[in-house]
């Protein structure tokens, strides 16, 4: 028999009472499971990955015979395949180093953390596992988790790859911003656009180039 099988009991209840509230206020998911030999509970948000809890950022426990060994049961945050993620412009390196800034006044409150690891585990530590006390330290963990969970929020915003939302109406933007930068100037330009407008008659007019031309120059009034 498992000798960590009384520790993910009382995380199976740990997410039966704490699941919904989570969900509700922060919208983290819970999850807890007996995996790779080890009692372990996950939190993570949805937008954080695109493959479930095995990719992305998420926050675990986990105790299993090694640690049980040792007395002790671990926690970390992981940051897994963050550059294949899609719609996004991550380095796992750029963001790791990110995130330990941005947390870095808080993490003395963390037991015995080190954050001295590759870029895909953000930070790790490590508590006593004693069975009497074992709830409240990882309800503790998590708190402190929920507390620090919109630097992740924020983080992968601001890598997100924009886009423009109607590529016709920046197209016409381009035209008329260009049509105000060059208005007067009488030569032909090669501008990586597919249209460049023009005024006529107190209007625009779309003109084509291509895009091979090279500037030459023009005689006479446009």
């Amino acid at each position: 028999m498992k000798s960590y099988l009384s520790y993910l009991s009382i995380l199976d209840r740990i997410k039966k009472d704490a699941s919904a509230e989570l969900m509700k206020r922060h919208q983290l998911r819970c999850e807890t499971g007996d995996w790779l030999d080890s009692a372990v509970l996950k939190l993570q948000k949805e937008g954080w990955a695109d493959n479930g809890l095995g990719q992305g950022v998420f926050f675990s426990v986990w105790i299993g015979d090694q640690e049980l060994k040792k007395k002790r049961f671990n926690y970390n945050i992981h940051a897994l395949k963050l550059r294949l993620r899609k719609g996004y412009s991550i380095e796992a390196g750029e963001f790791a180093a990110a995130f330990r800034k941005k947390v870095a006044p808080g993490l003395g409150e963390w037991p015995n953390l080190r954050t001295d690891f590759g870029p895909q585990t953000l930070m790790q530590g490590w508590a006593p596992a004693d069975p009497a006390s074992f709830r409240g330290d990882v309800l503790g963990l998590m708190d402190r988790f929920v507390s620090i969970h919109g630097v992740i929020d924020k983080m992968l915003e601001e890598r997100k790859r924009r886009s423009f939302p109607n590529k016709a109406i920046y197209e016409d933007c381009v035209a008329a911003f260009l049509v105000w930068l060059f208005q007067g100037v009488t030569y032909e330009f090669c501008f990586p656009f597919r249209k460049f407008a023009r005024p006529e008659k107190g209007r625009f007019e779309g003109a084509c180039f291509d895009a091979m031309d090279v500037a030459r120059p023009q005689t006479g009034n446009r």
